[in-house]
């Protein structure tokens, strides 16, 4: 069989069209796609609220110097920003008096925050509005996941509704 030019002619304008057909269709979606990409970068914020979108978990492997460790933090939960996460001590007592330390530390700050709470407002009206300011500050702190804010805003909203003699105000 002899090959021709109107042969070859014919082939490669045929594969000119199909090119030209792919390279057409494929601009058209391109133009026509709702799909937004931007370049990803690495940025720390320190806001607080809900947010939507891709989170990239950084970890980090700790060690302990001390022959007795105690994690005061459970497997997968969150943790406030600067907590412990837990205690390493040569001998058993020393995670005895680390555990006792942090349980005083974790009631002065709850009396301290009650105090404050209780002394601020005078009268009922006052007592109110401090309990509407606990409400609001345990809803922040549980939106930020800050849980040691948490902690301390449910306790003094706790004092504050129920008060020395266990009776929820009015309002």
């Amino acid at each position: 069989m002899k090959r021709t030019d109107a042969l070859t002619n014919f082939i490669a304008v045929l594969l000119f069209l199909a090119f030209a057909a792919y390279a057409g269709f494929s601009a058209a979606r391109s133009l026509r796609s709702t799909t937004v990409t931007a370049v990803a970068t690495a940025a720390e914020y320190a806001l607080g609220g809900a947010a939507e979108g891709l989170v990239i978990r950084r970890e980090l492997l700790l060690s302990a110097e001390g022959q007795y460790v105690e994690l005061s933090a459970e497997e997968g939960k969150k943790v406030a920003a600067g907590a412990a996460l837990g205690a390493a001590a040569d001998e058993p007592a020393g995670l005895i008096r680390a555990r006792r330390r942090k349980e005083l530390l974790a009631e002065i700050a709850r009396l301290s925050a009650v105090r404050e709470y209780l002394a601020a407002p005078e009268g009922l009206a006052g007592r109110d509005a401090g309990a509407v300011n606990a409400a609001r500050a345990a809803a922040s702190a549980a939106t930020r996941h800050d849980l040691a804010a948490l902690e301390s805003a449910s306790a003094a909203l706790n004092a504050l509704l129920l008060g020395e003699d266990e009776s929820v105000s009015d309002s």
